[in-house]
């Protein structure tokens, strides 16, 4: 029953609005906050050197800078870190159901219980786009829809 539960579709959507919600507050009261991360989906701009290696799963601290920087669109989050001793400065993107606990003060405030994605974000736009694509081409070479297009 659990898993019937937390794997469908409605419940993520709840979930990513819940984490979406938590996260913009704490971004709006400027509290700094960790979040630990299932990495599977995570994507770096510019990637990481082979030199600094993340587990899985990752915590990330949002403070200062890091915090001030965090813009959440749809479902996904995206924040500039600075990474290794070297502070190897990256754009991380994540959809929001990778973030599988948000903590303050090492005390957890939300926990994820929906599975993560594996899928990152930019495979996902990508496969929209194909998605959409395909759609329209199918609408557009119906004869009956051509009254839909200017000549």
């Amino acid at each position: 029953m659990y898993y019937n539960v937390v794997n469908t579709d409605d419940f993520k959507d709840v979930m990513a609005v819940n984490l979406a919600n938590i996260i913009s507050l704490l971004v709006e009261t400027e509290t700094e906050f960790g979040i630990l991360v299932d990495m599977k989906a995570v994507e770096f701009e510019p990637q990481l050197p082979k030199s600094i290696a993340l587990r899985n799963p990752s915590y990330f601290i949002l403070a200062n800078y890091t915090l001030q920087s965090v813009v959440i669109e749809d479902d996904i989050m995206r924040f500039e870190a600075g990474f290794g001793e070297e502070g190897f400065g990256s754009v991380v993107t994540m959809p929001l159901l990778s973030i599988l606990q948000i903590s303050i003060d090492d005390k957890a405030i939300a926990i994820n219980m929906s599975a993560p994605p594996t899928q990152k974000p930019s495979q996902k736009r990508v496969k929209e786009k194909e998605e959409k694509s395909k759609s329209f081409n199918a609408f557009a070479t119906n004869p009956e829809n051509a009254k839909f297009f200017k000549k």
